[in-house]
């Protein structure tokens, strides 16, 4: 057994608890040096559904809400070599509230 830390290679796949990037979280200004900082060469972005929704049934993903345009985050993230993986949590995720999902969709089957 040993307890050094592994060397990471572009080759390798994606570790645990490296990569994620909550976007609602940061600033938007920020993105880009958050983007860069960032270790793993995959951006793990999960949606969240309550940053999207205007009102009931609309969505914003950067028409009128900078904060929610994935657009530039995706293109950000092309210009420092990275991908974006978006992860859209169709069932509960103890980090996001409602599973994910709106409010608005969660009242219905």
């Amino acid at each position: 057994m040993s307890l050094m830390t592994p060397v990471l290679r572009d080759e390798d796949s994606i570790f645990p608890g490296e990569g994620w990037f909550f976007y609602w979280k940061t600033s938007p200004a920020l993105w880009e040096e958050k983007i860069k900082s960032c270790l793993s060469r995959y951006l793990i972005c999960p949606i969240f559904w309550g940053h999207h929704v205007t009102s009931e049934g609309k969505f914003d993903f950067g028409e009128s809400i900078p904060e929610a345009n994935l657009k530039r985050l995706v293109d950000l993230a092309q210009s420092q070599a990275k991908e974006v993986v978006f992860f859209l949590s169709l069932g509960p995720a103890p980090f996001l509230p409602n599973g994910g999902v709106p409010s608005s969709f969660s009242r219905y089957f």
